[in-house]
């Protein structure tokens, strides 16, 4: 195994694991809000982020600890360094020579995209500088639409900072339910994260005050304390020397692969990021197990299945996903094959609260058998009903399956089990 950064990868080291670490602070500072309505009297919440980062940081290097023991006892080599590919069957690390197998398996995942033709750039940081922060910045800038720049902005706007999110052309969270996706931006409005585009980011320069001054293409500017850009990610495969085994990159920057995981060399395999599909730590570590499965534990046939992979965004409040978006299953299924049932609420919690977030149940069902192929939520809590449900869904179950299912009173989830006409 060569690996040039901590073990671990994205996930543990700059990824989900502190990203829901940061969450869970946030989720406390917001819920002092709420103590009120319930007769709990508190003080102001005084938030100590470098108290915070320093357990984090913490916790990463205690999971890196495990990682370490793991791989030890399990009597893998592990090289620490940067492969290049020397042919099909070997890879050279600088100073620790030359390394061949009969497989080889790229699993480097991704790295964070630069926005091009902003002026001053390389003064913002990535989604990776947003864990090396030693405080809360006060004004925050974060260019992106997607799943990495709406956690994060909610995370420091429940944390205490003032967020602008710059949508630049693109579409808000495209990949969810669009009509989930208007909900959390409606509400993540209401909390005070403002929202500009479609216009795009022009000028960054830093001022003597350390803040930074942001020009943008309609004309309008602002000032911040921190800039930030998270427009997506891409294979992590520079420095591979990709060309000395014939392997290139499709349009969109990954490495092309089959249903078994193959690149179109034979015997190099992709897993994870560098490939593209569903991009979640999960989906990497199935692949890969699947793929030694295959290669190894006498299954021949084992093999990744991309359809209905549950996910959870950690925005404020919460969006769970297994499979089609409506306008997806509209346009595979045809627009009168799809029926969608939905419930919106407030949900319990909020009886006695002041501000109140809605939570939103919606079904997406196809052919006169009602199959469920879609399943969407939204509002607090919801990432915890995800899983389970997403297990009815990957085996078939209809609305009618869910309809004869006793529901849990009084739940979030009971909704999901009462959905009809």
């Amino acid at each position: 195994m060569i690996e040039h950064q901590r073990l671990g990868g994205t996930c543990v080291n700059v990824g989900c694991v502190p990203k829901k670490l940061m969450w869970n602070a946030a989720c406390l500072k917001e819920d002092l809000e709420y103590c009120a309505g319930y007769g709990i009297t508190v003080g102001p919440g005084v938030f100590n982020w470098a108290d915070l980062k320093q357990r984090r940081d913490a916790e990463v290097a205690r999971l890196n600890g495990i990682y370490q023991r793991n791989v030890d006892k399990d009597s893998i080599t592990w090289v620490h360094g940067l492969a290049r590919f020397v042919d099909a069957h070997t890879v050279e690390v600088e100073g620790q020579g030359l390394f061949t197998a009969p497989h080889i398996t790229i699993a480097v995942g991704s790295y964070s995209l630069v926005p091009r033709g902003i002026e001053g750039i390389e003064l913002a940081i990535n989604s990776d500088g947003f864990f090396e922060l030693e405080t809360l910045p006060a004004r925050v800038m974060i260019i992106g639409s997607g799943y990495i720049a709406t956690e994060i902005a909610g995370i420091f706007k429940s944390l205490g900072a003032e967020v602008t999110l710059v949508l630049g052309p693109w579409p808000f969270l495209e990949p969810f339910d669009l009509e989930v996706s208007e909900l959390l931006r409606t509400t993540m409005e209401g909390s005070g994260v403002r929202f500009l585009g479609p216009f795009e980011t022009k000028k960054i320069v830093k001022l003597p005050s350390g803040a930074f001054h942001v020009e943008y293409t309609n004309g309008t500017e602002g000032e911040y304390d921190c800039v930030m850009h998270a427009i997506g990610r891409i294979a992590e495969v520079r420095g591979l020397n990709l060309p000395a085994v014939g392997l290139t990159t499709n349009r969109f920057g990954y490495l092309p692969v089959d249903d078994y995981q193959n690149s179109t060399v034979p015997g190099i395999y992709v897993v994870g990021d560098a490939c593209g599909k569903s991009m979640l730590t999960p989906v990497a570590v199935k692949a890969g197990r699947l793929l030694a499965d295959r290669l190894f534990g006498g299954q021949p046939e084992a093999k990744m299945d991309y359809d209905y992979i549950p996910t959870v965004m950690f925005a404020h409040p919460q969006i769970g996903m297994v499979g089609y978006p409506e306008y997806l299953a509209k346009k595979k299924f045809g627009e009168d094959q799809v029926h969608c049932y939905k419930a919106k609420f407030n949900a319990m919690f909020y009886s006695f609260t002041e501000h109140k977030s809605p939570t939103l149940v919606k079904m997406v069902c196809v052919g006169p058998e009602e199959k469920v192929v879609g399943l969407h939520f939204f509002g607090r809590g919801v990432e915890e009903m995800v899983q389970g449900f997403a297990v009815a869904v990957k085996m078939g179950a209809t609305r009618a399956d869910f309809n004869n299912t006793v529901a849990i009173h009084p739940t979030v989830g009971e909704e999901v089990v009462l959905l009809g006409p």
